[in-house]
């Protein structure tokens, strides 16, 4: 009688609860256009439609899928809604996709779905002016066109990605050498107040500055290089890994594109959910979650389990005291379940008295 009665309240309960700390617009895409004529919509809803195909998926190589190619052709027939906009000047469309039909031609041609639940990422990022005088860290509260690519790239992928604060304590912690040297553990040691998955650091340059310093280099190779394109050497620190990269290019602004498409497909590889092995569909697993003390609470334990990219279905089986069993369907394996739910800061493994996380599928709510 118990359970039926708790069972009930929380059916109350959950159409009501909200949380945070999703992507939105994962189906929106804003694209340039010329004009406003129906060609141009046409290609800008193409565009449009490739964008959110990436975004949702997590891989731009589902672009190359004939099936997919053949489906972005027809882009119209999966296009919900359009408006025209104004971004620095020029004319975008601005578009919004069926989920449904999004999500069934991804499964289909046997590409993961990233859900809205995504890790983020801390930018530290230095920059060398363009005369070489000084070199900085972009902040939080920067208005400079190399954040705003950064920015408009992230939520391209859908991505989420700040800058610090670079107040007192960031200052306290973090040198422009840090951030220059890239050194990795006094930066993931300083990120630790951000409460983020990875970390990202990067230096922008003239290529010619490091070798104008460098005496070993001759005066002639130097004359040589007259307008250096730019470089970009970077650093992402995620689940104990670190991956290094360098781009190059006449202009920063692409190579910011370059490297922001570099973590999201890192960040998915790890947390997407690939659907075309069907071995593990549907496959059902019990857990345990202790720590319920209140109906809020078992309500908030739902929720965050529903919201889980891994999970299709919860259905709570038991209460015993603060102890609460829930039955999991899955979308991937009980790793991909595991992966995606350390993304959620509110539910936790339980640890044993070494601080390793228990054999058996035990969580604790945290308050």
């Amino acid at each position: 009688m118990k359970l039926l009665f708790n069972v009930f309240w929380l059916t109350y309960f959950v159409s009501s609860a909200v949380f945070a700390d999703v992507v939105t617009g994962l189906y929106d895409a804003v694209t340039r256009i010329e004009s406003q004529s129906q060609s141009a919509q046409s290609r800008a809803t193409r565009q449009g439609m490739e964008q959110v195909l990436v975004k949702v998926s997590g891989d731009q190589n589902i672009l190359q899928n004939s099936d997919i190619r053949a489906h972005v052709r027809r882009a119209n027939d999966y296009l919900l809604q359009f408006n025209f906009g104004m971004e620095d000047g020029a004319l975008t469309f601005q578009s919004t996709f069926e989920k449904s039909k999004i999500d069934r031609i991804i499964k289909d041609a046997g590409f993961p779905i990233w859900g809205s639940r995504r890790p983020s990422t801390l930018f530290w990022l230095a920059v060398e002016s363009d005369d070489d005088s000084e070199r900085f860290i972009v902040s939080e509260a920067d208005s400079l066109l190399i954040k705003n690519t950064a920015l408009r790239a992230s939520k391209r992928r859908g991505l989420v990605v700040d800058f610090p604060l670079l107040d007192l304590d960031d200052i306290e912690k973090v040198h422009v050498v840090d951030v220059w040297g890239r050194f990795m553990d006094n930066l993931v040691n300083a990120s630790d107040r951000y409460d983020v998955e990875s970390v990202l650091v990067a230096r922008l340059y003239k290529a010619t500055s490091l070798i104008d310093e460098d005496d070993s280099v001759p005066e002639l190779l130097k004359a040589e290089q007259g307008e250096a394109s730019w470089q970009l050497d970077w650093s992402l620190q995620l689940a104990n890994q670190t991956y290094n990269g360098t781009y190059n290019g006449s202009l920063s602004e692409p190579l910011i594109d370059n490297l922001i498409d570099e973590v999201a497909n890192q960040l998915a590889s790890r947390f997407a959910i690939g659907l075309s092995d069907n071995r593990f569909a549907n496959e059902r697993i019990d857990i345990k979650v202790v720590g319920l003390e209140n109906m809020r609470q078992l309500v908030k334990t739902t929720e965050v389990l529903r919201s889980v990219a891994a999970i299709s279905d919860v259905s709570m089986t038991s209460i015993t005291g603060d102890i609460a069993t829930f039955e999991l369907t899955l979308l991937g394996t009980e790793q991909d379940f595991l992966t995606a739910l350390s993304l959620e800061k509110s539910i936790v493994r339980r640890r044993d008295q070494f601080d390793q996380p228990v054999d058996s599928l035990e969580f604790v709510l945290e308050n």
